[in-house]
């Protein structure tokens, strides 16, 4: 019998698999069982921890279930505080602590809860505390490791992905195979399992800049689990397993979901549907496949996502339903991260842990003709983009292809880092350009004039006033005490100018779609507390909250803050580390809710009068607006109060902007005077001791945020106009970017409100 290298690779791949006992099947992370191997169970409780999911960086969903054991039901509702602490590789995370209480009602078994929990770098561990009444249940807390995320493959530029298949293995298939510590990985497959119908992948992650072992060797179930095993970004997952908060799809960059998946999806999993159409709407892409040979499939996506229809552009025809359609100039055009992949082979880790490392592909063939008929359309979903694909299975299809999706796709909207203008691997050299003007600083002016006058008093009048007194001795008296005085002084007036209370400047986006009562907002919001609030910073849980650092912490623990997130009653409390007294804390802040009261209502215009009217239902004062009607008619009104209806006035986009950019101009974020942002040396992070970089190395900038890009959209719209039945509008206030602390006083901030009715 003749035995082919792909026979060898392939049976290599299945004995790896049989004796590895760490074979994940997707993403990194594992599975904790407590009570550990050896210790005495004392609660009569089990407990599971899973935190496999895809590396990235957001929250990440971290499952816990508890149950009874013996399983009968409990005699009394019991609470547990359950306290996870996720060890990264350098230690990053080992001082930020996440928290939450569950009950376990009387007459039950088991609870369940899902922790979100921030990730900015792989782990490699968790610590565990549960407590009851203020006790803590020692068998069920324990400090565990397990197979994390590969430090060599944490990379900024490259997307997070998430497949979602109907036939992939269910979580509850995924078994979990103890490990010595105690934790365990999902493994084995089951060996029913058939993975013909899942997407062979091989083609895209070689795109991506990825080399797995042996492309030749065919997708089955051993060869699926091998590969994506192999990355950390890319998972596989079910509909009825993705999860019910948007929040812990945020790591992820790019979705593929198949037409009949997202219709199955939206029928009998409404809540995971809710949970991916309110990540869509903060700014990631969503490409779903089998839209039809001619797309002819595209209203039932617009339909399942809620999206309305594309309007028409000038020159075009209502072809696609007015869809974009990617440029054949990108067709065969190189990724911009795929350079920084490839630099010397890159470097995989297999099954086993082994490191593999594979051989720089050769120079590759020059690509062929572009398709005559487009494979995929893209269009704008709230602040995201959806792909349609027209094949019913695209896949594993050829590296042009994907090369070419990826091309044509917004670079913001497939990387985590560029989307949110925040880097949590890297400095942000930028932090420096949005603090609260006149807070915080160093009161020079009082100090040199405190200054003068504490060397003329205590010096030339202190002596010669003392002499004629004839009381010199009392200098070793007087000038202590001035010098005491004078420090009061500053200090009092640093505590007057400063006050005690906290102080917000807020710059923020808020897009309405008015039709759906759909709100999503991005905000970047500077905090300065004099005395900072006891409970720290409160928001929603349905919103992000990614704290910007100007330094990031670096291998050595320099900078390292001890911080605490508590989530309770729907709501994460930043309890410690974020703000601290007197001292500045910044976040980048993303909302993403189904429902929101904010609207501006729009009245037809009344004959005589040929100008609409609106009311202001948007909960703050309108200082300037901009309205475009359903006839793409463009009115202007000022200074409309909350609650109030006014009258607009008809106007031209070009007489309405150069309104509305002096505005812009005068709030955009500064530099304080005389700082020298080239003068602070910002660079990669460092992790572990090997010195070796994060790779990346893109420096991150405000510019390519969605916050600043959709700002500049409202005076510079992509397609050289407004919508019709759309408006922006400069507030006082925004109606849905909250603040972490409620009370706080806001100063130079500035909102805009981009809607749609």
């Amino acid at each position: 019998m003749l035995i082919t290298q792909a026979r060898v690779n392939g049976l290599v791949a299945v004995l790896l698999l049989a004796v590895a006992p760490d074979a994940a099947w997707a993403g990194s992370g594992g599975v904790i069982t407590a009570p550990a191997p050896g210790v005495k169970a004392t609660s009569g409780l089990q407990m599971t921890v899973d935190t496999i999911w895809v590396d990235g960086t957001g929250y990440r969903p971290v499952r816990v279930d508890i149950s009874t054991s013996p399983p009968v039901p409990a005699t009394a509702e019991r609470s547990f505080l359950i306290e996870v602490t996720p060890r990264g590789w350098r230690g990053r995370n080992q001082n930020t602590s996440i928290s939450q209480y569950v009950d376990l009602p009387q007459g039950g078994t088991s609870v369940s809860v899902t922790l979100a929990v921030p990730q900015e770098e792989p782990w490699i561990g968790l610590d565990i505390v549960v407590s009851e009444d203020g006790f803590v249940l020692d068998d069920l807390s324990l400090s565990n490791g397990f197979q994390g995320g590969n430090p060599n493959t944490w990379n900024e530029m490259l997307p997070a992905i998430l497949f979602i298949d109907s036939d992939a293995l269910t979580l509850a298939q995924r078994q979990p195979r103890v490990l010595p510590m105690g934790g365990a990985l999902r493994g084995p497959v089951p060996i029913n399992f058939n993975s013909g119908n899942l997407p062979d992948i091989h083609q895209l992650v070689i795109a991506l800049g990825y080399y797995p072992a042996d492309v030749s060797v065919p997708l089955d179930t051993i060869a699926l689990v091998n590969l994506v095993n192999q990355i950390p970004q890319i998972d596989i997952l079910p509909p009825q397993d993705l999860p019910e908060r948007w929040l812990e799809l945020s790591s992820v960059d790019v979705i593929f979901i198949s037409l009949a998946d997202l219709q199955l999806m939206r029928a009998s999993n409404p809540r995971q549907w809710k949970s991916l159409r309110a990540w869509l709407a903060t700014g990631p892409t969503l490409c779903v496949y089998g839209v039809g040979d001619r797309f002819e499939q595209l209203e039932e996506v617009e339909r399942l996502l809620d999206l309305s229809p594309m309007a028409a552009r000038a020159g075009d025809s209502s072809q696609f339903r007015n869809w974009n359609v990617p440029s054949a100039s990108l067709y065969g055009q190189e990724l911009h991260w795929a350079g920084n992949r490839a630099q010397a082979g890159q470097i995989i880790y297999g099954p086993t842990g082994s490191m593999m490392l594979q051989d720089q592909p050769a120079e590759p063939a020059p690509p062929p003709k572009p398709p005559s008929s487009p494979p995929l359309l893209w269009r704008d979903a709230d602040l995201g983009q959806v792909v349609a694909i027209a094949a019913e299975q695209p896949f594993p299809g050829d590296s042009w292809q994907w090369q070419w999706l990826f091309s044509t796709l917004d670079v913001p909207r497939t990387n985590w880092s560029v989307r949110h203008g925040v880097s949590r691997t890297q400095d942000n050299g930028e932090y420096w350009n949005f603090l609260i003007p006149g807070v915080g600083m160093a009161p020079v002016t009082t100090f040199r004039v405190l200054i003068t006058l504490f060397v003329v008093l205590i010096g030339p009048v202190n002596y010669f006033a003392l002499r004629r007194w004839k009381r010199l001795y009392l200098l070793l008296i007087t000038v202590p005490a001035g010098a005491a005085l004078v420090t009061l002084g500053l200090f009092a007036h640093a505590l007057l100018s400063d006050g005690l209370g906290v102080r917000a400047r807020v710059r923020s986006f808020t897009q309405l779609d008015q039709a759906t009562g759909r709100a999503v907002s991005f905000s970047r919001q500077t905090y300065y507390a004099g005395l900072a609030p006891s409970r720290g910073l409160t928001y929603p849980s349905d919103t992000a909250v990614y704290p910007i650092e100007d330094f990031v912490t670096n291998y050595n623990g320099q900078h390292q803050r001890t911080q605490q997130l508590d989530w309770r009653d729907h709501e994460q409390r930043l309890t410690r580390g974020y703000l601290s007294s007197r001292v500045m804390a910044q976040f980048m802040v993303v909302r993403s809710r189904e429902q929101t009261q904010a609207e501006l209502r729009v009245i037809a215009a009344q004959p005589p009068s040929t100008s609409p009217r609106v009311e202001n239902l948007l909960g703050s004062e309108i200082h300037r607006l901009l309205l475009v009607d359903e006839n793409g008619q463009t009115f202007w009104a000022e200074e409309i109060p909350r609650g109030a209806i006014a009258e607009l006035q008809p106007t031209t986009l070009s007489v309405a902007y150069a309104k509305l950019r002096p505005v812009f101009a005068e709030n955009m974020p500064q530099f304080p005077e005389g700082f020298d942002p080239n003068a602070v040396a910002y660079g990669p992070r460092y992790y572990m001791n090997s010195g070796s970089m994060w790779q990346g190395g893109m420096p991150t900038a405000q510019a390519t945020s969605v916050l600043e890009r959709k700002l500049q959209e409202c005076l510079m719209p992509i397609n050289g106009r407004h919508a019709p039945r759309s408006y922006v509008a400069l507030v006082e206030s925004s109606p849905d970017a909250p603040l972490g602390y409620a009370k706080a006083r806001e100063q130079a901030s500035f909102h805009v409100v981009a809607g749609s009715w």
